[in-house]
């Protein structure tokens, strides 16, 4: 195994005993270097014995605490693969962990596979960092992990393969937890692959760009903050909220009876309670010119302020209104009328009274939660879709409050086909589809 700085990271020597690395987010000053810098990696990938001399070690030690040091794996000119951890993770691959050559170890199920820039990456929610695959045999190792095997049965295996390389090649899976066991953390058999892998990911355990980066800016414009106005509205009731603020419950006293209701009223809501619903949970009160894009302001919080949720009630029972799939306008605070098959719209609603347990009635309207990704993504990085999700986690919180200071009967949905809804309502799956449900209707 070879110890290498980091590809990103460049070298400037200001002298024999003062460098300069320049990192991707900062740069370290290192002074009284004992080495010739572009000289300290051949010397120590070339010293036979376990532990450089003291001197070299101190130094070593600072490029592994300030993640600069990357790994490699080669059987003679051979690269098999290199290890790059993210920055601000500490891994000394000679201390890490030690392996018991006695314990049969396969490929985690966390671990998984994937295409950047023209190399194959091997990641896993478990480690911050990545193992780049720089040649076919390494595929060829990897796959033999997949069944269980422990090390000795693992290097006698490739005998072609000096016993370095492969020893080192399972090593480093190892140390990586990229290989597991029966007894590895018992916290982890609660978890599915797709929820740590996204936990991890919109939570930091990257090295990925973050947050508001704006990555399209002068590729591609912004979505505008409001979907193209059709030539027929349906006008809905607007409250005097002066009135409201008067005669409403108080907010302890709605926080305090909130609770989900599933079974509807006989009589159905009205198009009046419908229209004050969406006028106090949803409209525009305001928009907005900033520098990079049109923002708007709502009765919810929202990320960013893009706004990027749109409110579809599938109507079955209300009074005032036909029963069809319509979709609010937040800025006219109207509703248009959106083309579905009856057909749809039993599966739909079938969807609805299912995910919440309900089996001999339909919902008077289910509320689909849909997102404009292309709105939260064009500026967020990493974190959009989980901003999304906390979105709609507070938009349907709003709901609650106002349909329990209403007194309706509000629910949110736990499960929805996005396919279903991208059907029904002929949109593009991957630009607006449903991220959240909601039934609402008289008590």
């Amino acid at each position: 195994m070879q110890i290498h700085l980091k590809p990103e990271i460049s070298i400037q020597e200001l002298s024999d005993k003062e460098t300069i690395l320049t990192l991707p987010h900062k740069s370290l000053q290192l002074k009284n270097f004992p080495l010739n810098f572009r000289n300290f990696f051949h010397h120590i990938n070339q010293k036979k014995e376990s532990t450089p001399s003291a001197e070299l070690f101190y130094f070593l030690e600072i490029l592994k605490k300030e993640s600069l040091l990357s790994y490699s794996v080669y059987d003679q000119d051979r690269l098999f693969l290199r290890l790059i951890p993210n920055y601000n993770t500490y891994l000394d691959i000679n201390k890490y962990r030690t392996i018991d050559s006695t314990i049969s170890l396969q490929i985690s199920r966390f671990a998984y596979l994937k295409s950047e820039k023209n190399t194959w990456i091997l990641q896993s929610p478990l480690f911050q960092g990545k193992i780049i695959f720089t040649h076919p045999q390494s595929f060829i190792l990897f796959h033999a992990l997949s069944t269980p095997k422990n090390l000795q049965q693992f290097i006698q295996e490739f005998p072609d393969i000096s016993e370095e390389a492969t020893h080192d090649f399972f090593s480093l899976l190892y140390q990586t937890h990229l290989l597991s066991n029966a007894d590895q953390n018992p916290s982890l058999m609660y978890w599915e692959f797709h929820d740590l892998l996204f936990h991890a990911q919109s939570r930091l355990r990257t090295d990925q760009s973050y947050g508001g980066t704006f990555r399209f800016l002068n590729q591609v414009p912004p979505l505008p903050p409001l979907k193209e106005t059709p030539s027929h509205l349906i006008q809905l009731y607007k409250p005097d909220l002066e009135i409201l603020m008067k005669s409403d419950p108080t907010f302890t006293q709605i926080m305090e009876t909130r609770k989900s209701i599933r079974e509807h009223g006989t009589k159905p809501i009205t198009k009046e309670q419908l229209g004050e619903f969406f006028y106090r949970v949803a409209r525009v009160k305001d928009t907005q010119k900033t520098k990079y894009y049109d923002v708007t302001k709502r009765p919810y919080p929202g990320g960013g302020a893009c706004y990027e949720l749109e409110l579809y009630p599938l109507i079955h029972s209300c009074e005032g209104l036909e029963s069809g799939l319509y979709r609010y306008h937040p800025d006219l605070h109207a509703l248009c009328s959106c083309p579905i098959s009856l057909e749809k719209q039993e599966q739909l609603l079938k969807a609805a009274t299912r995910a919440t347990g309900k089996i001999d009635s339909y919902p008077q309207i289910f509320i689909l939660i849909a997102a404009r990704f292309g709105r939260m993504l064009w500026k967020y990085e990493t974190m959009a879709y989980s901003t999304i999700l906390k979105n709609t986690g507070v938009l349907m919180q709003t709901m609650y409050l106002t349909a329990t200071a209403m007194k309706l009967a509000p629910c949110a949905v736990g499960a929805g086909n996005s396919d279903l809804f991208a059907e029904a309502a002929q949109t593009d799956y991957y630009e607006e589809t449903t991220v959240g449900e909601f039934i609402l209707g008289s008590i």
